[in-house]
C-alpha cells in the first residue's frame, strides 16, 4: 500500500485544529475526488465525496477497482459542517461511509443532487438529504454553494426534471473553490464558470479511453482538458484530480504538469497527495 501523506487521528485532529484566516481556504486531499474544504468563518467546513471505505470491493470480490492506498480517515473521524455528493457512483457516493457518517453524526447536513434524494434515503436509513439543482444557491451558514451541471458521460436529469449529476462551487465569502465531481466539458459549463470566477479549481484528469468504456468506466475530462478549461475560465489555481486512488482508471499528474508548463507556464497549481493539507492564499 502507498504511503499516505498523514492519516488517521494525525490528520482528523489537524483538520480540527487548523486555523484559516481570513482570505485563505485551507484543502485536504482524500484520494480520488474526495477533498475537505475549510474556510475562515466558524461552520465553513465541508467534505465533498469522500470515500472512506473499501466497501465496493468487499460486495464485489472480483472487481478491477482495487484501491492503491487504504483511506486516510475512516468515516466516524470526518468531522466536518456540510458533506456534498456529486454523483451516484460508489467511489463519490459510497453507502457505508454515509451509514457510518450519520450513526455517528446523524444531525450533519448532507447535499446530493436532487435527482439522488431518494437513493440517498433508501441507501442510508434515516438521512434526510438536501437536494440541489442546477443553478441553484444554497445558502447554508457562512457559506454560499452554487450547483453546477456535470457530463458524466452525458447532461441528464431524472424522468422529473431533478439533477443527477452536478459539480459545485463553494463561496467561503472572500474565495471560490470549484470542485467539478465528475464532468466532461462542454459549452455551457465553460460560460458557467466564467460568470462565477472561481480561484481555485479542482478537476478531474483520468480522461478515458475506448478500453475502459467498453467496460463501462465513465471517462472524464483528461489533463489537457483540464489545463485549457482553468485557462478558458481564468481560475488563479488548478488542482488536479481523479487519477490516484484505482490504477485501472488513472493518469499521470506528471502529464499534466508537462503539458501546463508548455502553454501556460504562469499558471498555479498544486499536485496533491492523499491525507495533505494546502492553504490556499490569492
Amino acid at each position: 500500500m502507498r504511503k499516505l501523506h498523514k492519516s488517521g487521528d494525525a490528520l482528523r485532529q489537524e483538520i480540527e485544529l487548523t486555523k484559516v484566516t481570513s482570505g485563505q481556504v485551507a484543502l485536504w486531499s482524500l484520494g480520488n475526488l474526495g477533498f475537505v474544504l475549510k474556510g475562515s468563518q466558524p461552520g465553513a467546513c465541508v467534505a465533498v465525496d469522500p470515500f472512506l471505505t473499501d466497501s465496493y470491493r468487499a460486495k464485489n470480490p472480483e472487481t478491477e477497482f482495487i484501491r492503491a492506498f487504504a483511506s486516510p480517515l475512516q468515516p466516524e473521524d470526518l468531522a466536518v459542517d456540510f458533506l456534498f455528493i456529486t454523483h451516484e457512483h460508489e467511489d463519490h457516493l459510497d453507502p457505508e461511509t454515509l451509514r457510518r457518517l450519520h450513526a455517528v453524526s446523524p444531525r450533519l447536513s448532507v447535499v446530493v443532487p436532487s435527482g439522488l434524494v431518494g437513493l440517498a434515503r433508501d441507501l442510508v436509513p434515516g438521512l434526510a438529504p438536501l437536494g440541489s439543482q442546477e443553478g441553484e444557491v444554497l445558502s447554508l451558514g457562512p457559506l454560499s454553494v452554487t450547483a453546477v451541471s456535470a457530463c458524466h458521460p452525458k447532461l441528464e436529469k431524472d424522468l422529473q426534471g431533478r439533477s443527477l449529476r452536478l459539480g459545485y462551487l463553494f463561496d467561503f465569502g472572500d474565495l471560490r473553490i470549484y470542485h467539478s465531481g465528475d464532468t466532461l466539458i462542454f459549452p455551457a459549463l465553460v460560460e458557467t464558470l466564467r460568470g462565477l470566477k472561481p480561484d481555485v479549481m479542482i478537476l478531474p484528469i483520468n480522461g478515458g479511453d475506448f478500453f475502459r468504456v467498453s467496460r463501462n468506466i465513465v471517462p472524464n475530462m483528461n489533463y489537457r482538458e483540464a489545463v485549457d478549461l482553468t485557462r478558458a475560465v481564468g481560475a488563479d489555481l488548478v488542482v488536479p484530480a481523479h487519477f490516484d486512488l484505482f490504477p485501472n482508471n488513472r493518469e499521470r499528474p506528471a502529464h499534466f504538469a508537462d503539458y501546463l508548463l508548455e502553454v501556460t507556464p504562469e499558471q498555479k497549481f498544486h499536485y496533491f497527495t492523499a491525507g495533505e493539507r494546502f492553504l490556499y492564499l490569492k
